[in-house]
């Protein structure tokens, strides 16, 4: 009589809040695990089928408070597998992660053997279609002594008999590009092996992110497969292997470091049966751990006037720095603008111009660096007139003008030239005072008949006295038109200038301020009559002199809109505008007319026509015109009046006139 009796074992609570959980991934996808530790617990780290990972290209391994994430780029076949995070008090969650691919069931990780027997590779795909081949450590097997290939529906076999220490090393299956590797570990038969550690190792800092490390073989070096490194950082218990291989064959390697801080290193030596025990690598170095991109710069292309924004990602945070051109460091100043966020770098470039075409910007970080240039479109900046707005412009003097057009983009330049020199705008001076101060010069180029008496609005030719038997009849003409007529005769002329703010006062008003007056004598055929000089000076603060007329140009911008303003037109404005860009000129063409000449106060019933006056009385006729220099002829008798006497002049040179 047989008894079976099946025990149970309750397994202890778990400590992990979230434990990890089964996961299936493709083939050359991307694959998460995650737990959740206690609250102020320490890891020991991830590990694949008891083999502990180390970060690196493929794997990631992320800390998020009480989070443990577990990231595998690129999957591959042989990342099947059981998964285990692991406390420093031996607690630990375990996963299964499923890779669904062209090969169904991965070779083992590690097979060993005894000198002598045989192996045997088994491995399944997922079609029987698929090509397929054998690698034994590197080369491909097709007809070996030693070695036999079978295949059993989607099953493929590699058979090895006779195994000798030699043949240990990696073998390969091989499918479409996927493939599969298991290492092959022969023991050699049982004889004393004298196992020894390397000897005289060494340290030496190569740079900032890597260490160079080099040792002897041992003595004797019989039955040494090659060489593990590890290394820890200094006051931690803990050894991670510096490199990815099982071991190494030569006798020297640099290895980096996962993250910044000071490092020991220890070697070991590889024997058939084992290694050897370890061997302290004097000193301690500190080291900073190696930047690698996850994603390098690119070329921008654009259009000029744009913001280029130049992007890199780190793998992990890290400060770096920005080159332009590979020399000028960049600043985060005018144009320049920088930004980190986590692993990822900016650098905006506001306006690009076509200057900036084939700029060259380097970011790097610590030993590695990233390039890419920035390539400028030349956008053309051509002009055009808005709808409903001419080239050609007639206007009357005084009258406002606006010349008007729209550029292609709102940041295009443009200027504005006069008959083919740089026209030369000022700014408006609201906040300077300016005075006005009239020169009592003489000039012999002024004509009493011209009338040309600049800032005076009202003209007052008078006859001073009447001779008794003269009574012919006096006419003033302005063009052809004949304003008074008024009989008597004269002997002197006077000419008086009434300010604009003093025309409405009474004439005949006494006047007690001081009049200068100068008498010359003229002459009938040569008309050299001497006048004032009528320049005005300009007196600004700052003991700058200025000109009238220097502010009336005013010039616009708004979006895309180009205006150039005059004020208050003049006849001196007339002639060709021109707007000016990089690739474009718009031609305007201005034309300031003179208003017609008139009368102020032609057909007024407050002016006296027909005058009576006794021999020996004074008499004064007053007209105004329509603007100062307006040229102007005394008739008397139907005839222009030439003056055969002394003329008295009145100057002003206060508030009042008489």
């Amino acid at each position: 009589m047989q008894f079976a009796t099946f025990l149970m074992f309750p397994e202890p609570d778990s400590r992990f809040p979230e434990k990890l959980r089964d996961a299936e991934a493709r083939e050359r996808g991307k694959a998460t695990l995650m737990c959740q530790i206690p609250f102020g617990a320490l890891g020991r780290g991830w590990y694949r089928d008891g083999e502990l990972l180390q970060p690196g290209s493929r794997f990631l391994m992320e800390e998020l408070g009480t989070l443990r994430r577990l990231i595998i780029r690129d999957v591959q076949p042989d990342d099947d597998g059981i998964y285990v995070y692991e406390l420093d008090d031996g607690s630990r969650t375990v996963s299964e992660l499923s890779v669904k691919g062209k090969i169904a069931k991965r070779l083992p990780r590690k097979l060993k053997a005894t000198e002598g027997d045989q192996a045997v590779f088994q491995t399944q795909m997922t079609s029987s279609q698929l090509q397929s081949h054998w690698l034994w450590k590197g080369e491909k097997v097709l007809h070996h002594p030693r070695a036999v290939i079978q295949e059993d529906g989607m099953f493929r076999f590699l058979i090895l008999h006779d195994l000798r220490p030699e043949d240990s090393g990696e073998v390969s299956f091989v499918v479409d590009g996927s493939r599969t590797t298991s290492q092959l570990c022969v023991k050699g038969a049982a004889h004393k092996i004298d196992i020894s550690p390397p000897e005289q190792p060494m340290l030496q800092k190569s740079s900032e992110t890597s260490a160079m490390l080099s040792w002897l073989p041992p003595n004797p070096s019989v039955g040494v497969h090659g060489y593990k490194v590890e290394h820890s950082k200094l006051g931690s218990n803990k050894w991670f292997c510096c490199h990815q291989a099982e071991y190494l064959q030569e006798t020297n390697t640099t290895a980096v470091v996962p993250e910044d801080g000071e490092y020991i290193f220890r070697v070991f030596a590889v024997y058939t049966n084992g290694q050897s025990i370890c061997k302290d690598i004097p000193g301690s170095i500190h080291l900073l751990s190696q930047a690698k991109f996850t994603r390098g710069l690119e070329d921008i292309l654009l259009p000029e006037g744009e913001e280029a924004t130049f992007s890199v990602e780190l793998m992990n945070p890290m400060k770096g720095h920005w080159l332009l051109n590979g020399q000028k460091e960049i600043a985060s100043e005018g144009r320049f603008k920088i930004k980190q966020d986590g692993g990822t770098h900016y650098l905006s470039i506001s306006k690009v111009e076509r200057e900036d075409d084939q700029m060259k910007v380097k970011f790097v970080c610590r030993t590695e660096e990233s390039a890419a240039d920035l390539h400028v479109q030349a956008v053309p900046q051509t002009l055009q007139l808005l709808e409903d707005h001419k080239s050609e412009l007639t206007v009357t003097a005084g009258e406002p003008v606006i010349l008007i057009c729209q550029t292609s983009t709102r940041n295009c330049f443009a200027k504005w030239l006069r008959d083919g020199q740089d026209l030369i705008i000022r700014r408006k001076m609201d906040e300077d005072l300016i005075e006005f101060v009239d020169n009592k010069k003489t000039t012999p180029q002024d004509d009493i008949s011209s009338g040309e008496i600049p800032d005076r609005k009202t003209r007052t030719d008078g006859i001073a006295k009447k001779r008794e038997d003269d009574e012919n009849l006096e006419q003033m003409d302005h063009g052809n038109n004949i304003d008074d007529k008024v009989p008597g005769k004269t002997e002197m002329l006077r000419s008086k200038c009434i300010p604009e703010n003093e025309k409405e006062e009474n004439w005949n008003e006494p006047r007690t301020n001081e009049i200068v007056e100068e008498e010359v004598e003229t002459d009938v055929t040569g008309m050299d009559i001497p006048k004032r000089n009528n320049t005005v000076e300009g007196i600004q603060k700052g003991e700058k002199e200025v000109t009238m007329g220097e502010d009336e140009f005013l010039m616009e911008a708004q979006d895309c809109i180009r205006r150039l303003i005059i004020q208050k037109s003049r006849l001196e404005h007339s002639g060709i505008y021109q707007c000016s860009t990089r690739d474009d000129v718009i031609t305007f063409k201005l034309v300031v007319e003179a208003p017609p000449d008139k009368f102020m106060y032609e057909g007024d019933a407050d002016i006296q026509r027909d005058l009576h006056l006794i021999a020996g009385e004074h008499l004064e006729l007053t007209c105004q015109v329509c603007r100062p220099g307006v040229p102007v002829k005394w008739f008397h008798g139907g005839e222009e009046l030439l003056v055969r006497f002394s003329i008295h002049r009145s100057i002003r040179t206060s508030s009042s006139l008489q």
